[in-house]
């Protein structure tokens, strides 16, 4: 599961700055879902995979819709459907 975390973390960290709604915020907002993205990681290992399934459903999906242009954000949004079915195996 890491593994996916991971990348979804480069990919966030990949994202150019056009690829946000408001290009000017886009240093803040990436950081602050990678600060996201890590904080899954976290609850991940210490075994609180509904808390984590929690955290990718209700905040980082939606900051993603929030913040993310819609021709950037479907490859991210599918990522974390995933990791959230991975997680749901558990």
């Amino acid at each position: 599961m890491s593994l996916l975390d991971e990348d979804l973390k480069a990919d966030i960290l990949k994202l150019p700055g056009d690829a946000f709604k408001n290009p000017k915020d886009a240093d803040g907002q990436r950081k602050a879902l990678c600060k996201k993205v890590d904080a899954v990681i976290r609850q991940f290992e210490a075994g609180a995979y509904k808390g984590a399934i929690k955290k990718l459903e209700n905040e980082v999906k939606h900051k993603i819709e929030k913040w993310i242009k819609v021709t950037h954000r479907t490859d991210l949004l599918t990522k974390i459907d995933q990791i959230i079915s991975i997680l749901e195996t558990l």
